[in-house]
């Protein structure tokens, strides 16, 4: 569950606006990153940084007013301050031309299914040395160089409102890594992107492989020019998977859904939206 002390102040916040009688949500967002950059084959950046957002609804009506604290969350008048420039911009705000739908938690979520600790705290050192492994590797086959990055971190979800007195919350780690190959001479470049839950789900020697596989195609082919018009194009894994994430926001967000603004709010569960093609991992 959620920091105690966070967790703590945001109840009592919900407290307070039940005793104003608001129809309010609370909705608390906090992530903890870590990234390195890598340019002309070496680290060219290494950050790490933490963030915190709150954000604030009222709803009376058609009337919705919001309001967004992007900082960490320390006192109860810093709450209470949050609440009331929300419920004042729902009373100043215009009506929706749509019934928005107020939150409710219909069930206790605490969920950390999807975090691990060990991906969380990966160090900048473990990361550089799997990327130099790849390098050292590659870079003397060619005129090859290296550039790309790899960002790690953990997301904590925790949302409320004054509907109930359930509570949800989610913590989960993820993390992307892109290294782009570039041939100097022939400026033609090559890409190799993973995606991570946990620690460990990948390996330099996959990397190489991945690149090994696709090197010949690039090296014993001619590039040519592409013309303006209609041209037939490849969707890698990665690309798909960056249609199916816009067709989830837009489609599969559930209060759009209900609302009726979603692509998908003529479908009804059960149906088919994607093509067969399109085949997710085991497990999800």
């Amino acid at each position: 569950m959620l920091e105690t002390r966070i967790r703590n102040l945001l109840l009592e916040a919900r407290d307070y606006a039940r005793k104003q009688g608001l129809n309010a949500e609370f909705s608390f967002h906090r992530e903890r990153s870590s990234l390195i950059r890598l340019g002309n084959s070496a680290i060219a950046l290494s950050t790490a940084e933490e963030l915190s957002r709150l954000d604030v609804s009222v709803q009376e009506g058609r009337r919705v007013g919001s309001w967004t604290l992007t900082a960490d969350i320390t006192s109860f008048d810093q709450l209470r301050e949050a609440l009331n420039r929300a419920a004042e911009n729902c009373r100043n705000s215009l009506e929706k031309d749509y019934e928005p739908i107020f939150g409710a938690v219909e069930e206790p979520v605490d969920d950390t299914t999807g975090f691990d600790p060990r991906l969380e705290t990966i160090s900048p050192v473990a990361k550089s040395e799997l990327c130099a492994r790849v390098i050292k590797a590659l870079k003397p086959r060619g005129t090859y160089d290296f550039s790309g990055s790899w960002s790690t971190g953990a997301t904590e979800m925790y949302y409320l409102t004054t509907a109930n007195d359930h509570e949800a919350y989610r913590k989960l780690t993820d993390g992307r890594l892109v290294l782009v190959l570039k041939d100097q001479v022939k400026k033609w470049e090559l890409a190799v992107e993973k995606t991570q839950k946990r620690a460990g789900e990948f390996t330099a020697e996959e990397i190489i492989q991945e690149f090994e596989a696709l090197l010949p195609i690039y090296e014993k082919n001619p590039g040519y020019k592409t013309e303006i018009g209609n041209q037939r194009v490849l969707f890698g894994p990665q690309a798909i998977a960056q249609l199916v994430s816009l067709c989830v926001w837009g489609g599969f967000f559930g209060r759009a859904y209900e609302e009726g603004r979603a692509f998908t709010s003529r479908n009804r569960f059960g149906d088919k939206i994607f093509s067969e093609m399109v085949t997710p991992p085991r497990g999800t």
